[in-house]
């Protein structure tokens, strides 16, 4: 039996999974540097993945219902968008406020793709 490879766009969507939902975790590591940055506390910069999971659960359907009459491919294009904007919002945050907005849009994003992608 010989496996042929996949076509090149099941690569390119697993690999929009993978970035967008590992974006989650991208805080982690960097929770005592933002912290102090942002003048917070260590646990609220951890409400950062907190938030994040919660757009995926509940923004993230509500948005691929928002596309559903969008052609896929269209859809997945401006939930990219979506994310990036939301990803350039974040890195430019000075405040903690702005941040946890753009936590929630790019949450929201990621958990649309995922759902679209794999549809």
């Amino acid at each position: 039996q010989r496996n042929e490879p996949l076509p090149i766009p099941v690569y390119l969507l697993g690999f929009g999974i993978f970035a967008l939902v590992t974006s989650e975790f991208q805080v982690s590591g960097m929770m005592p540097v933002m912290a102090d940055d942002l003048g917070v506390s260590i646990p609220q910069v951890g409400y950062l993945v907190s938030l994040y999971a919660f757009a995926m659960a509940v923004g993230g359907p509500l948005l691929a219902i928002g596309l559903l009459k969008t052609p896929p491919k269209t859809a997945l294009l401006t939930l990219y968008l979506i994310f990036i904007a939301g990803e350039a919002m974040g890195a430019l945050a000075g405040s903690y406020r702005m941040l946890v907005v753009a936590r929630l849009i790019t949450g929201s994003a990621s958990g649309a793709f995922f759902g679209v992608a794999l549809a």
